[in-house]
């Protein structure tokens, strides 16, 4: 017989509960603490039925808000499987992570342009007219495909040349 909680005495008596009943108690126990660990708005959802457990932990993960809510959102929207859900979630870490590289590449990037332009202040009376004509082609050529990414639709330039 194991000794239980005074809620499980039934009038008065010792109740002899078989050991996967406490299993079970031990199984609610723990998936109730799970979800009190869960941020607000997957409880609320999980509270709801719209959203269900397995589904609720994978999104707990995303420590992002609003990406969080808006993956939330797609799933329950979607009817998306738990393995769906999954790949979704690793397409996100993925994108994350080619982004991270992206921006270390963009200022490096900026960096070198930076330093290039001190350089150029700083030896720009001893440049022949031939280099400046190779800087300016130079120019002419990083500025057009800047300028070939940042086109808005129908081909027409958003960025505005400052005279």
């Amino acid at each position: 017989m194991v000794r239980m909680p005074h809620s499980l005495l039934s009038r008065g008596r010792r109740v002899s509960i078989k050991p996967s009943a406490v299993q079970n108690r031990v199984s609610f126990t723990t998936n109730q603490l799970m979800v009190l660990s869960l941020h607000g708005d997957l409880q609320a959802q999980l509270r709801s039925g719209n959203l269900d457990l397995s589904k609720a932990r994978l999104l707990n993960r995303i420590k992002d808000d609003e990406v969080r809510r808006h993956m939330m959102w797609n799933a329950i929207h979607n009817k998306w499987t738990t393995a769906v859900l999954r790949r979704e979630i690793a397409d996100l870490e993925v994108a994350k992570e080619r982004t991270l590289e992206g921006e270390r590449r963009r200022a490096e990037i900026a960096k070198r342009m930076t330093a290039v332009r001190a350089s150029y202040v700083k030896h720009r009376r001893r440049l022949p007219p031939e280099a400046l004509g190779e800087v300016e082609e130079a120019l002419a050529r990083i500025d057009s495909i800047i300028a070939s990414f940042i086109a808005g639709p129908g081909g027409a330039e958003v960025v505005e040349e400052v005279a």
